[in-house]
């Protein structure tokens, strides 16, 4: 596994990691559950800020841990190749409720809402984001492929065999 990706598993596979995804889609679920009301706007409104304050803590988390920031207290249980494809999946059903909240508030009209507008946009880089996190996770699963990729990457550029992208299609 590459060596921050597993550094972040091996930091988050806790309870308190548990605790931050499944409080997160608690959170996303509620607010789904009460967007069509838009009495509720002002409340609305703060369930995304605390939803969007919970989601930048654990990417700020996972940041720290990336930059050396945070000290990584090795675990007796060794990151495994089902634990990190768990974690991929977490993340993936993560990312689809977050994008389909988005939708959902982007078809109500709440993306042009005064009140709601920055915190649909937060939501809207979060749900990015996420996405990015499972994509560097799967790609950790799967180095030997991609260090073959570089390795014939490097190759090909060695033998001259570079091309001008104004002739690719």
């Amino acid at each position: 596994m590459v060596g921050s990706a597993a550094a972040v598993i091996q930091t988050f596979q806790s309870d308190g990691w548990n605790a931050d995804v499944y409080g997160a889609f608690s959170v996303v679920s509620n607010i789904a559950a009460h967007v069509e009301n838009r009495a509720n706007t002002l409340q609305l409104t703060y369930s995304l800020y605390k939803m969007n304050g919970q989601l930048q803590s654990l990417f700020d988390k996972v940041d720290a841990v990336v930059e050396g920031k945070v000290k990584i207290e090795l675990s007796d249980e060794p990151v495994t190749e089902e634990r990190a494809r768990e974690m991929v999946s977490d993340m993936m059903r993560m990312y689809r409720s977050l994008e389909g909240l988005y939708e959902t508030l982007r078809r109500e009209g709440l993306r042009n809402n005064s009140l709601t507008e920055r915190q649909v946009h937060r939501l809207r880089e979060h749900c990015e984001k996420m996405l990015d996190l499972a994509d560097w996770f799967e790609t950790s699963l799967h180095t030997e492929e991609v260090n073959a990729i570089f390795a014939r990457a490097s190759e090909e550029r060695e033998h001259g065999d570079i091309y001008d992208l104004e002739h690719v299609r």
